[in-house]
């Protein structure tokens, strides 16, 4: 993403851009029910300024329907470890770490056999640490996603 404008350049015009990947991957243990983990891959800039982070860690979650359903509705939780290097420019940085914890809500719409859309919102709760000076903060975040994913099914014995 790249935003730019009277509304998103800083003082010196500078634009923002950010680039943020979140790939998951899941296995069903039972009927509806699933484990996996996941990372999350996130950089913004703005001049002389930047952030990149990186999360991972486990998620579950229970997934209602089966292979015939013509939507997928799931709810979904995940715990990660969440780790954050932010430059100031001019020599400042700071590194913060801790945790992120994820909740979703969703619904997969089978688009062909083996591919799906994906609709999510979600809430994230996060909790950093200051590496230095052991200072915290804290922050969520809610959001809609909409992406594909990929479905494969075993079939019944």
């Amino acid at each position: 993403m790249s935003s730019g404008g009277d509304i998103f350049e800083d003082f010196d015009g500078n634009k923002t851009t950010t680039i943020n990947l979140t790939p998951v991957i899941s296995h069903f243990i039972t009927k509806n029910f699933y484990v996996g983990g996941g990372i999350e891959i996130a950089a913004q800039a703005q001049g002389n300024s930047s952030y990149n982070a990186i999360g991972i860690g486990p998620h579950l979650g229970y997934m209602f329907g089966g292979p015939q359903s013509t939507a997928l509705p799931f709810l979904d939780l995940g715990i990660d470890y969440y780790k954050m290097n932010m430059d100031y420019g001019a020599g400042e940085d700071s590194v913060f770490s801790g945790s992120n914890i994820a909740l979703g809500l969703g619904v997969i719409i089978p688009v062909k056999t083996h591919v799906g859309l994906v609709f999510e919102g979600g809430y994230n709760m996060m909790d950093l640490k200051d590496r230095d000076t052991n200072d915290t903060m804290s922050g969520n975040i809610f959001s809609i996603g909409i992406g594909i994913v990929g479905l494969l099914f075993q079939s019944e014995m």
